[in-house]
């Protein structure tokens, strides 16, 4: 059976130590990847990383079903023009899902062919979805799907260091806040795509694409977090005043729509540093205190890891990239402070954290397809 879905790919406090890991319920065999195939009732993997293969593998499962899965892949090289073939048996039993690129099925097989630093992205698809009453019967959007427990949804978008700690942060907050990341988005609302230049690691392209994305009546998020600045800290490195006033912008929108945004300062460089990151930090910060916009301080949480563990530890041998371990901390940093925000009560380690220690690198800060 052909899958022939029409997808558009774009593909303050204490820093402290990420949760223990517990073995991933993952399986491969002959290059066929399965995800829970004990079939727990419920269940999260955290970017694990298939042995020996450029290939990391995240997924949800609540209420005995999978819910939503995630395969990214860096093999073959940036230069290289070959796409990965992923193959994954069919992780929604008897349901529909919806894939983000173009899928083929045999029997419980399903296909797909991904360029470098690509993404397989599948959703389970509500019974309900696609009807005029989708909006009502899946209230918000989210990686998981209508869920019972009504769980607020917080979308983010930024550059490459929120692809970084995407998958551990949905883990960290997998019972309490539907993680909501812009890749995702992109596979829901094809229409709010970045276009040529505009790209979600710069602010005016998160902000366009934010615009675009309100014109669905799906959207309805509870919380917008923002986390821009490392690419525009060369691209618009004599724009501060300017940089500050995309905080303001960002607060307006959220506000229009009953949204809450939430802010997340710039990491630090290796090395010599970059002065202009300061200044940007500075400066959104003045606004958001300004605009009541809270404040996820990811800035300080690095320079905390970097004074307790080096920066050879702490970055993935990178000027601005991390190390696996690092992106671990950074998610259960922010996942604190999101529970302060939100109010939401933390629900304890979650089962399956199977990153490993990998120290696997993200591509330049060049925005996400």
């Amino acid at each position: 059976m052909k899958i022939t879905q029409v997808i558009v790919v774009v593909v303050l406090g204490l820093c402290v130590e990420a949760s223990a890991a517990d073995k991933p319920d993952i399986k491969v065999v002959h290059g066929v990847i399965e995800v829970f195939p004990g079939k727990p009732t419920e269940g999260i993997i955290a970017r694990y990383q298939i042995p020996g293969k450029q290939i990391w593998v995240s997924a949800v499962r609540k209420d005995g079903k999978t819910r939503h899965v995630h395969v990214y892949t860096r093999a073959g090289g940036r230069k290289a023009k070959k796409k990965t073939v992923i193959k994954l048996v069919y992780p929604f039993g008897t349901d529909s899902g919806d894939w983000n690129v173009k899928t083929t099925r045999e029997g419980d097989v399903v296909s797909a062919r991904i360029v470098w630093n690509g993404s397989l992205l599948g959703d389970l698809r509500d019974i309900n979805e696609g009807a005029e009453d989708a909006d009502r019967a899946r209230k918000q959007l989210g990686v998981t799907g209508a869920t019972a427990k009504d769980l607020p949804v917080l979308y983010f978008s930024g550059d490459s260091i929120s692809l970084g700690y995407w998958p551990y942060l949905e883990a960290e907050l997998w019972k309490e806040v539907d993680v909501y990341y812009q890749r995702e988005l992109i596979k829901d609302i094809p229409q709010a795509r970045h276009q040529r230049g505009h790209h979600y690691g710069l602010a005016h392209g998160a902000y366009a694409g934010l615009q675009r994305a309100y014109k669905s009546k799906k959207f309805k998020p509870d919380y917008i977090m923002v986390n821009c600045g490392l690419w525009m800290t060369r691209t618009h490195q004599n724009k501060v005043d300017e940089y500050g006033q995309w905080v303001q912008k960002f607060a307006t929108l959220a506000k229009s729509h009953g949204a809450q945004l939430i802010w997340v300062t710039t990491t630090p460089t290796r090395a010599s540093g970059n002065p202009v990151i300061e200044k940007f930090n500075a400066i959104a910060a003045k606004v958001a205190k300004e605009n009541s916009v809270p404040v996820i301080d990811l800035n300080a949480c690095v320079k905390a890891l970097i004074s307790k563990h080096g920066e050879d530890k702490t970055y993935d041998g990178s000027r601005v990239h991390f190390a696996n371990d690092t992106k671990k901390k950074q998610a259960v940093f922010m996942a604190n402070r999101i529970r302060e925000i939100t109010g939401v009560k933390g629900s304890g380690t979650p089962p399956h954290d199977a990153a490993g220690d990998q120290r696997d690198a993200e591509p330049d800060p060049v925005g996400h397809r």
